[in-house]
């Protein structure tokens, strides 16, 4: 079976949309290279592994960076990722841009196509597992891109996007808007291959409903100061 350890993984969600807002500080002020794209990715592998050792996340393995998994895809080929972490049978993948100009279109297509790639290999081969997705930019995303990904059960984490795993752990006080922020999770944060369970996704309801609650949020979160 697969075992789900959403308390961890909404913690280290939470961990790297706040690596990438301060990342995006930093690229506002400094033209952004490959060779700092790479950079980037060997840091936060590094922060990751802090993160687990420092708050006790013995189950979540980091694996490191640009690592080719190792796992059953539908096409028979094998996909490297930038950042992987692995909690028991559940594996998140992440693809990290670190730009100013948006990412393109194209940019998510590729790293959905691999994720999409290994959730139907998991299915076919009826492998006990699960691949869930992380697109992480230090630019701003357009709703247009968001609302793909999110169709395709990849959750964008930009300074424009901040994940529903965030917006939870920051409402800790506010239980009404907590409850339904937990609510509009299970719609938004799926994996694959469950996502195939899913008779029909509507993008832009699905995208709509995040903006609603992100104002939600963002209200309450103003209304503390």
């Amino acid at each position: 079976m697969v075992r789900r350890a959403e308390g961890m993984t909404d913690e280290l969600v939470t961990f790297l949309y706040e690596a990438i807002r301060k990342e995006s500080e930093k690229v506002r002020v400094q033209a952004s290279t490959t060779q700092e794209g790479f950079a980037l990715e060997d840091s936060l592998a590094v922060e990751i592994a802090e993160f687990c050792h420092d708050r006790k996340k013995g189950s979540i393995t980091p694996l490191p960076p640009r690592y080719e998994l190792d796992a059953p895809t539908f096409s028979g080929q094998k996909h490297q990722f930038d950042l992987t972490v692995q909690d028991g049978d559940n594996y998140i993948v992440m693809e990290c841009k670190r730009r100013k100009g948006i990412p393109t279109r194209d940019q998510i297509l590729t790293f959905t196509a691999k994720v999409v790639d290994y959730g139907l290999g998991f299915h076919v081969h009826r492998y006990e597992s699960s691949i869930r997705g992380l697109f992480l930019s230090t630019a701003d995303i357009p709703d247009g891109s968001v609302a793909y990904a999110l169709g395709m059960g990849i959750e964008p984490v930009s300074p424009n996007f901040p994940p529903i795993e965030y917006m939870i752990t920051t409402s800790a006080n506010e239980m009404t808007l907590r409850q339904r922020l937990l609510e509009a999770k299970g719609e938004i944060v799926v994996s694959w291959p469950a996502i195939i369970q899913k008779e029909r996704r509507d993008t832009q309801s699905i995208l709509q409903s995040y903006k609603n609650h992100y104002t939600l949020w963002k209200e309450a979160m103003n209304s503390h100061g």
